[in-house]
């Protein structure tokens, strides 16, 4: 797009206009211009139904929308270039659509730029939005148009009013306000997505009020787009690859205590509208190990924490002049297998179709035993007190049947594309539309909430047999990671008549990701009769390393370590759980990792990938506690006894859900 005599300081759209029309006159640019929107074929997007995309985010400015947006601004002397360009973007979302593919249209570049950069569209270095009444005027001028066009569009995901405002800057959430306030009048049903302007918590303070039940009328969702780099600043270059890798479970910790009670405190939802698998060349020299391995590990971080965090994730980019782009690139960074997408969108047809009729033959047991659950729970927390459990019932079958609706859309075309089950996204936002659309009000709203927030949990539990293994076999050992727990300990131990005196030190350490505390006892032992050789191990859910000690004792001395091991292990439950908001930012609430059940089958999966470079899981590797009856009481276990045949069937089971949902 650019000619070759542009230099480094001509990088945007204006300059990319301005130098074509010097160079061959403004009606061949137009021409070029036109040719360049279509450049993104049918086979571009047969590649990205097929990498299971859902939905794209569409990059804009103000200028595309035609020649009467570009009147008093730099872009007036060119405006006849850009005659078609909005119906050449129109072109490019029906193109999508047929594909199975929605389309979030992002007001890119605004009149005067939210922000310094190039992508603003001018070279100015300035951003001139927010400080001139006429420059807002015309950008809520686009948005009222845009509103207008999509309105009968069935594949629009929603309007983005802005990309990458500059931090704090004056008067946007002002802007904000009236800008959505003129969308609404068009449409209130259109969700607006607005840039978190790099402080996601002060955001979503803002959307807290726009997303509450108490607005009085109908009014848009509001979704807060956020985005993540680690190759901009000094302090990004000073940090490893592992070190950034492990920054990407932090990320998004600002909806913990927010989000999951629309009756409460609104709806709160967040998008990562850009990433990348870009780090600086000084960070890949701190590797340590195969730059492809990093890469990968990095982008298998982040796939697996944007896709159970946020409501949805937008890679950029997918095409430029310098495609496929290394690190930049999407179609090179799926190739590679560092970015993946979502398991459920990876099913065949007829694996939804089983999944589906497997859930709705177990719909009706699952509505009991939840609202019989419920039901029982509140009566006996608050004896004699008024409920209206039919509300939770009733919120219950809604939710079951929006699971169902979404999961479902694609095998009976009602989204194109035949394959992969979709999951509600944003499920905040869903949940307010629904309390919304029920009419419902008063004191037991939340038993409405509560009930079609487990119905859409219920439909999605059991899909892969996870919770079904657990109810049967309890928590299970991969690896060495102890999953469903913190830290685990396995000990072994064979007898023999011996006559020893020995000097024995004992340390045993207690690790929670960085943090560890050690329990160390040293005594002199002199047995004449027997011994027992004692290994412990002390497994950490989180990392796939152990701790191993080994000691001459008789077994009654053995045991009396066990004990110690155990109550010392007990003694730092507390300390363990005070720092565990902090070093690692689960998607559970807090209270649901003292029931056990921390991560799920895929988030295992993914931390298994990552930690085995050949990306091959050995059955051998899965070990359920059945498998180890002489430990399973002192570990905790919940599991039955079983053969060992049994056990292996289960190992071979779980391996086979692992690779199909993860592969």
């Amino acid at each position: 797009m650019f000619p070759s005599n542009a230099s480094n300081k001509q990088s945007s759209e204006l300059e990319a206009v301005k130098l074509s029309v010097q160079s061959i006159g403004l009606d061949e640019t137009r021409q070029k211009f036109q040719n360049h929107w279509r450049t993104v074929s049918d086979a571009d997007l047969d590649w990205l139904a097929d990498a299971r995309c859902t939905s794209l985010r569409l990059p804009i400015g103000y200028f595309t929308l035609g020649p009467s947006f570009c009147s008093k601004t730099p872009f007036a002397p060119y405006a006849t270039v850009y005659t078609d360009a909005w119906s050449s973007v129109k072109d490019l979302i029906y193109r999508a659509r047929a594909r199975g593919i929605g389309t979030l249209i992002d007001l890119h570049a605004l009149p005067g730029g939210a922000n310094c950069g190039e992508h603003s569209g001018t070279n100015s270095g300035k951003a001139e939005l927010w400080n001139n009444a006429a420059n807002l005027a015309l950008a809520t001028r686009c948005l009222e148009f845009l509103a207008r066009e999509v309105t009968s569009m069935d594949c629009i995901v929603g309007l983005q009013i802005v990309n990458e405002a500059d931090w704090d800057s004056a008067g946007m959430y002002k802007w904000y306000e009236s800008a959505i306030s003129a969308i609404g009048c068009i449409d209130a049903s259109i969700p607006i997505y607005i840039s978190d302007g790099w402080n996601s918590s002060k955001a979503l303070d803002y959307t807290s009020k726009k997303n509450c039940l108490s607005s009085p009328g109908p009014s848009n969702p509001v979704i807060v787009d956020t985005h993540f780099y680690w190759a901009f600043t000094d302090d990004d270059k000073a940090k490893s690859p592992q070190q950034i890798t492990s920054e990407v479970w932090s990320k998004l910790c600002e909806l913990d205590g927010r989000d999951g009670s629309v009756v409460d405190r609104g709806a709160f939802q967040v998008v990562v509208g850009e990433y990348s698998c870009v780090m600086t060349e000084d960070s890949w020299a701190k590797g340590g190990c195969s730059r492809d391995t990093l890469i990968r590990d990095f982008g298998a971080a982040q796939s697996a924490r944007y896709q159970s965090r946020s409501g949805g994730s937008f890679f950029w980019t997918y095409a430029m002049d310098w495609m496929p782009g290394g690190e930049w690139g999407f179609r090179a960074q799926t190739a590679s297998g560092a970015i993946t997408p979502p398991a459920n969108l990876t099913l065949s047809a007829d694996g939804v179709r089983v999944r589906l009729s497997n859930a709705q033959a177990r719909r009706d047991a699952k509505m009991a035993e939840g609202v019989g659950s419920h039901c029982g729970y509140w009566d006996r927390t608050a004896p004699g007190g008024y409920f209206e459990h039919w509300r939770f019932e009733n919120g219950w079958k809604v939710g079951w049947a929006d699971a169902a609706a979404f999961f479902e859309a694609r095998v009976a075309v009602r989204v194109p594309g035949g394959a992969g089950g979709d999951k509600i996204g944003c499920l905040d936002v869903w949940v307010r539309k629904r309390i919304i659309e029920s009419g419902m009000q008063g004191k037991f709203l939340w038993e409405y909430e509560q009930g079609m927030r487990q119905g859409i949990s219920s439909f999605y539990e059991g899909k892969d047999g996870e919770d079904d293994f657990r109810k049967n076999y309890g928590d299970y050992f991969i690896d060495g990671i102890v999953v469903g727990a913190e830290a685990g300990v396995l000990y072994s131990r064979a007898h023999s008549e011996v006559t020893t005196t020995e000097v024995t030190e004992i340390t045993v350490m207690i690790r929670f990701l960085l943090w560890r505390k050690s329990f160390g006892h040293t005594d002199v032992h002199i047995d004449r009769s027997e011994s027992c050789a004692y290994s412990l191990s002390c497994f950490n859910t989180f990392e796939q390393k152990r701790e191993d000690m080994a000691t001459d004792r008789t077994y009654g001395e053995v045991m009396d370590v066990v004990t110690r091991t155990y109550s010392i292990i007990e003694h730092f439950e507390e300390q363990i759980r005070e720092r565990r908001d902090k070093l690692f930012a689960t998607r559970d609430k807090p209270g649901l990792w003292d029931k056990g059940g921390t991560l799920t089958v895929d988030d295992v999966a993914t931390r298994l990938i990552s930690l085995h470079r050949s990306g091959v899981l050995w059955e051998g590797l899965m070990v359920p506690y059945a498998a180890l009856p002489d430990c399973r009481e002192f570990l905790g276990g919940r599991a039955p006894n079983a053969s060992k045949d049994e056990s292996r069937r289960l190992m071979v089971f779980l391996l086979r859900r692992l690779i199909a949902d993860t592969f």
